[in-house]
């Protein structure tokens, strides 16, 4: 079977101190839980673990409002985040194009072809159960927001809604259930089509 080309995507900036333990946690989780398949994972899930405490910590010392004590939370935040960036690394290079293996460590995925129709992301939306979808804008186009649970089953995409700005929000969503999102653009003159698919774990 030939394998997809995917990328192991974090969708962690934008979010709140909170959310981003709570994401590494989920992701360190799954990675520790599924040991036969990340045997030896880099980092280390000690180090990963002190890592989120030491930002959990932090976090709640600085809610006091003191500029020392925020400057030490975000110092913790910044060296959590080039670990996950590692360890997504070591997950992507231990999935080896297989997207299933990249789910399993709670991560989602982005397909990479060698042509990018549509520069399109996908974000966290500010809410439980919410994204936000953002594509690269086309003069005068139309955006058809979709979504689905099931990207091989043509009947299960859901119309999400139409839009003539390239950024939209859809809310409601399952949290812990990975969804797969796409968008198409035309205008008068151009019909790109839609974009390459993008999934994420809602939170």
């Amino acid at each position: 079977m030939k394998k997809l080309n995917v990328k192991a995507v974090l969708n962690m900036n934008g979010l709140s101190i909170p959310s981003k333990i709570n994401k590494a946690r989920l992701v360190t989780d799954a990675v520790s839980v599924n040991v036969g398949t990340f045997v030896s994972p880099v980092p280390d899930i000690p180090t990963m673990t002190a890592a989120i405490d030491d930002l959990e910590t932090a976090w709640h010392d600085a809610a006091d409002g003191g500029k020392s004590k925020k400057a030490i939370m975000h110092d913790k935040e910044a060296d959590l985040m080039k670990l996950m960036i590692k360890l997504a690394h070591y997950v992507e290079d231990t999935a080896d194009g297989d997207e299933n293996v990249i789910h399993l460590a709670a991560l989602d995925t982005k397909k990479v072809t060698s042509r990018l129709r549509n520069q399109f992301e996908v974000n966290y939306g500010s809410a439980s159960g919410s994204v936000q979808l953002r594509v690269k804008a086309l003069n005068g186009g139309i955006y058809k927001w979709q979504y689905s649970t099931d990207p091989t089953n043509a009947s299960s995409w859901v119309a999400a809604g139409e839009s003539f700005v390239s950024k939209f929000n859809i809310s409601g969503l399952t949290p812990g259930k990975v969804y797969w999102f796409r968008v198409a653009v035309k205008n008068k003159t151009t019909d790109l089509g839609f974009s390459d698919l993008i999934s994420i774990i809602v939170i």
